[in-house]
């Protein structure tokens, strides 16, 4: 296989770092894009050394894999043995060693590692971007390891490794099992949950006092939109050549990239009118994060959902970003600067439920050895959620599948990242604002620059501050 469009993938990890970098102030860069670096590589090793192989060390045991994976058969299991029904955790593949008695079954294994850590990278940077400066460099380290090393790997096995959410059609006769092409929605989903759960343990919070709803200042707007435009290019790489999808003949993956490239521009366009309707012109925050928002969300739906569904979707996706934004502001009083939790949480989430909503039945045929003659009762209807398309049934059971599995990464991010992240909250209060790695000041709250102002007379007191709902 050709690996020269898997570096394209890379971009991701590099769009989200330019993204929030648009954000810093000269001062603020210098410090955070060297941690930023930090964190890639230590999640590029902490994945290599245990990730991997937790993630895909049974997947060579799942019916549709190409026969290069066949080698990583070993994992965890409730029923017992190396077998796939409800798998927990693979056992092979540590430290990309995969050793085997058979010619070629290997042959995909540096393929896939390549393929899926641009993923890792860029996820494992959405809990950093939203902690920098306001955490210690020890609680980023132990945070980007408990995410690369154990958090992600685990939902990854579930969900696209062979596990146990992947098989519910089979075992429960929930679907198709859990739809997520590639585990990416999924892992940003459990990127923000896990940034929720840092936050509030580590007591990384605004002022309770009633104040302005504001928006993250923006000091490089066209960096920042630069890199929503370079995380878009990444992810139709990242999608486009999965060793795993290319080998599966029941999907149109020119298909899907178009229903991403075009959920996407419909959360961009939504995104960016609901800042310009609200504050009189457009936010380069609002439309790069829209446009991160919107590919996450078409990731586990763009293959089996019609094209005016996937804008839809992106559509939805634009319009939840900003409220989201606005919730976690001034309900929770959460500080986080780079809208993490909304872009990357909600936006997973809501990819997860579209999937068991809005696939209609046409593509799919198979997914997971689920229905590969017919289903049912129909020939060559695939993945169908609750509105099917013409001549179809629908599916109610692939919607349970996906709710059960939301509910399983939710539950899984917040509750192991709360325990294992809320003893070292005294250590890192008494080392923020002494310790030069990081912001290099310790300050917890962004000076705003957006705020809300009274529009009943057609103009606003303070002209450059902007109303974000």
């Amino acid at each position: 296989m050709d690996i020269a469009p898997i570096i394209l993938a890379y971009l991701l990890p590099i769009g989200a770092l330019l993204v929030a970098w648009g954000s810093w102030d000269e001062q603020r860069a210098r410090t955070n894009t060297a941690t930023a670096l930090m964190v890639m590589a230590l999640a590029a090793l902490t994945y290599t050394a245990i990730g991997f192989g937790f993630q895909f060390g049974g997947v060579g045991l799942r019916p549709d894999v190409p026969a290069g994976l066949r080698g990583l058969d070993r994992l965890w299991s409730f029923a017992g043995g190396s077998t796939q029904t409800w798998g927990i955790i693979g056992l092979k593949g540590f430290w990309l060693n995969v050793p085997s008695t058979l010619p070629g079954d290997t042959a995909l294994v540096f393929t896939l590692f390549l393929h899926q850590l641009p993923i890792v990278m860029a996820a494992a940077l959405v809990p950093a971007l939203a902690l920098v400066g306001r955490a210690r460099i020890f609680t980023l380290v132990f945070i980007t390891m408990l995410m690369t090393g154990l958090i992600v790997p685990l939902i990854g096995m579930w969900t696209w490794g062979g596990g146990w959410l992947n098989t519910l059609g089979s075992d429960v006769k929930f679907g198709h099992g859990f739809i997520d092409p590639g585990g990416a929605a999924a892992t940003f989903m459990a990127a923000g949950c896990i940034t929720l759960a840092a936050l509030i343990a580590l007591k990384v919070r605004k002022s309770t006092a009633p104040a302005p709803a504001q928006l993250p200042p923006i000091y490089l707007p066209l960096r920042t939109i630069a890199g929503a435009i370079a995380f878009g290019f990444g992810w139709l790489a990242w999608l486009t050549t999965d060793p795993i999808l290319q080998a599966n003949r029941s999907i149109d993956l020119a298909f899907g990239a178009t229903n991403v490239l075009l959920g996407a521009s419909a959360a961009t366009i939504v995104a960016l009118a609901y800042g310009w309707f609200t504050t009189g012109k457009p936010d380069p925050f609002l439309a790069a994060r829209g446009a991160m928002g919107g590919w996450i969300a078409l990731t586990a739906t763009a293959l089996f959902v019609p094209t005016w569904a996937a804008i839809a979707i992106g559509a939805i996706a634009g319009l939840w970003l900003p409220i989201g934004l606005y919730c976690f502001d001034r309900f929770l009083h959460l500080d986080d600067p780079t809208g993490s939790i909304a872009t990357a949480g909600l936006s997973g989430l809501w990819s997860i439920i579209a999937a068991g909503l809005l696939a209609d039945g046409t593509y799919g045929a198979g997914w997971n050895a689920i229905g590969v003659r017919d289903y049912l009762g129909v020939p060559g209807q695939g993945v169908t959620g609750l509105l099917a398309g013409a001549n179809l049934q629908n599916d109610p059971g692939q919607m349970s599948a996906q709710i059960t599995g939301a509910i399983t990464i939710v539950f899984l991010a917040l509750i192991v990242t709360w325990l294992l992240t809320r003893p070292l909250r005294r250590l890192n209060e008494r080392g923020l604002g002494t310790e030069n790695w990081g912001s290099g000041t310790g300050d917890q709250v962004e000076q705003p620059r957006n705020q809300m102002h009274n529009h009943s007379n057609g103009a606003s007191e303070k002209p450059s501050e902007e109303v974000i709902i």
